[in-house]
């Protein structure tokens, strides 16, 4: 993901849906994202997370049974 002003494209494949409020979360608070074709991972500013630990965002974050996962062993090589 980058960020239109830091010259990403303005287009679909460089975006994630966000409700209005998780939106300005996101450019407010200085929270980055990471996206793969199949996941989205939300990392929060030292602020609110001083060891910076990626969380899953979309269906990931809800299911609750999982084990905890990280970007890098989300998806292991083939």
């Amino acid at each position: 993901m980058r960020h239109w002003s830091h010259g990403g494209p303005s287009d679909l494949s460089n975006g994630v849906l966000l409700c209005t409020r998780c939106h300005h979360r996101i450019h407010d608070d200085g929270w980055q994202v990471h996206a793969t074709p199949t996941e989205v991972w939300f990392t929060p500013p030292a602020s609110i997370d001083p060891k910076r630990t990626p969380r899953p965002g979309g269906k990931t974050a809800l299911h609750v049974d999982l084990p905890p996962r990280t970007p890098t062993t989300a998806n292991p090589p083939h």
